[in-house]
Parts: structure tokens; C-alpha cells; sequence
């Protein structure tokens, strides 16, 4: 017994398929879009979009003669030698910085150790000052 099935969305997209080169006067079909229902106003908007994602899906899968297995194994390797080569730069770019901390550190006790010597001979100095114009 033959069973005949509903006319889905994804039959009004082939047969507009079919009719995209032929000229108007071909076309079976002329309805005004205000009696077509919704599924058949949406239909093509569908066709563009899933028609491009058929495209790129194929592509993908026609492209690749390596077994997934394969492939993710060399994109992880891919992925972990460029990590490595990041991790490498910021540890040193991480030493350039502690290098530079600790000479500004050692430049910043030199200079704080020069004042503190210059305070101490200017108080000696005062003291001076002061002890001689009591006489």
C-alpha cells in the first residue's frame, strides 16, 4: 500500500530549486504572498540560510581525508606548542620585570641612604651653628 505523506517545508524549498532558472512564465505556481502561509513565506529565507550551511558542512567533511581522531590529535599538539611558545614569552617578559624592580629598588635605598646622611651632617651642621653664635 503506498502512503502519501505531507508536503513539508523542505519540498517547497526543491521545488523552488527547480524553478530558480526557469523564467516567470514557467513557474506553476504564482501566489500573491498574502495567501501563502507563513511556512511557505519563511521557506525561503531557510533555503538561504541552511543552504549555506549545507555548503560549508560539506566542504569540511569533503576536505578532510584524515580521520577525526587524527586531526584533533594535531590540532591539540598545534594548540600546545603554541601555548608553550606563549608561556615562554610572559615568563620572560616576567624576569625583564623582576630585573628592573630590583635595580630601581636597590637605586631607591642608595639615594634613601644618601639622605638620611646628608639630614644627619645638616643637624650636625645646625648644632655647630647654633653652639657658636651662643658664644
Amino acid at each position: 500500500m503506498f502512503f502519501l505523506r505531507p508536503r513539508v517545508w523542505a519540498d517547497v524549498i526543491i521545488d523552488q530549486a527547480f524553478t530558480l532558472g526557469q523564467p516567470p512564465s514557467a513557474q506553476t505556481e504564482t501566489k500573491s504572498p498574502l495567501a501563502a502561509s507563513p511556512l511557505q513565506r519563511i521557506a525561503p529565507e531557510i533555503a538561504k540560510t541552511s543552504g549555506a550551511f549545507v555548503d560549508i558542512v560539506s566542504k569540511a567533511w569533503a576536505s578532510s581525508a584524515e580521520p577525526p581522531f587524527v586531526r584533533r590529535r594535531r590540532e591539540a599538539t598545534n594548540a600546545e606548542a603554541e601555548y608553550r611558545k606563549a608561556t615562554g614569552s610572559l615568563d620572560r617578559h616576567r624576569l625583564r620585570l623582576e630585573e628592573r624592580i630590583e635595580e630601581t629598588l636597590k637605586a631607591l635605598q642608595i639615594w634613601e641612604s644618601d639622605r638620611l646622611h646628608a639630614v644627619k651632617s645638616g643637624t650636625r651642621v645646625l648644632k655647630r651653628f647654633a653652639t657658636t653664635s651662643s658664644l
